[in-house]
C-alpha cells in the first residue's frame, strides 16, 4: 500500500539503506571458512551450490537482499558500491586474508548488479587497470584462487560492455589463461564465462590471431 511504502520509506533513508548496502558486502557476502572448506573438498557441489538460489544460506539470500536494494535505491546503494570498489581496487597490494576475502565479496555486489551500474562503471577501463592488477597482483596467495574466479565471472556479468575489438581479445586471453588454472572451480567459472563470450559474438571462433585457441568454425 502507500502508507506501508511511505513508511518503509521514512525508516529507509539513504544513509540507512547506504549503511545496510555496506553491512551486507562487508559481511554478509563474504566467503566464510565453511565455503572455502567445499571449494576445497568437492569443487562441483560448490559451483552448483553457489548457483543455486534454494534454502536458507545466508550469502545467497543476502545477495538477493543486495539487489533488490539495488533496484529499489539504485543512487544510494551504486554509490556506496562504487566507493567501496574504489576502496579495494586500490589495495591490491594489502596481503592479508581479510582483506583478500573483502575484494572478492566487492567484486561479487558488482557483479551481481552488472545491469544497474552499466552507466555508471566504465568497465572496459576498470577490466584493463584496477581488475587485470588484481588479477596479477598476489598470485601467488592462498585466496589469490578467490579473485581469479571473480574475475572470470565478472568478464560474464559485463559481457555486454566488452565491445571494443582489444579489449575483447583481452577477456578472451584471460578466460583461456584460467582454463588452465589450477583450482577447478576457477576453470569451471572461466568456461562458463568463455561460452558467455562466445555466445554474445554469435560465432564459434576464438580469435585465431591470439594464438589461443585452434579456430573451429560451425
Amino acid at each position: 500500500s502507500t502508507q506501508a511504502a511511505q513508511t518503509l520509506s521514512t525508516i529507509l533513508t539513504a544513509d540507512a539503506v547506504r549503511h545496510l548496502a555496506t553491512l551486507l558486502v562487508s559481511g554478509y557476502l563474504i566467503l566464510q571458512p565453511d565455503d572455502l572448506r567445499e571449494w576445497n573438498a568437492d569443487p562441483e557441489a560448490y559451483v552448483n551450490a553457489d548457483l543455486s538460489e534454494e534454502g536458507l544460506r545466508v550469502r545467497p539470500t543476502s545477495e538477493n537482499l543486495f539487489s533488490t536494494l539495488m533496484q529499489n535505491r539504485k543512487e544510494a546503494v551504486a554509490g556506496v558500491t562504487l566507493q567501496m570498489l574504489d576502496q579495494v581496487s586500490a589495495s591490491s597490494e594489502d596481503p592479508s586474508d581479510a582483506a583478500m576475502l573483502l575484494r572478492e565479496s566487492v567484486f561479487s555486489a558488482v557483479g551481481l548488479c552488472s545491469y544497474d551500474l552499466q552507466e555508471m562503471l566504465q568497465f572496459s577501463a576498470w577490466f584493463q587497470g584496477p581488475l587485470l592488477s588484481n588479477l596479477h597482483s598476489q598470485s601467488s596467495h592462498r585466496l589469490h584462487r578467490i579473485i581469479r574466479r571473480r574475475v572470470a565471472s565478472l568478464i560474464a556479468s559485463f559481457v555486454d560492455s566488452l565491445r571494443e575489438p582489444i579489449v575483447r581479445g583481452e577477456a578472451y586471453r584471460v578466460l583461456v589463461a584460467l582454463l588452465r588454472d589450477g583450482d577447478m572451480v576457477v576453470r569451471v567459472t572461466a568456461a562458463d564465462s568463455l561460452l558467455h563470450l562466445i555466445d554474445d559474438t554469435g560465432v564459434f571462433v576464438c580469435l585465431p590471431c591470439l594464438g589461443l585457441i585452434e579456430c573451429c568454425s560451425t
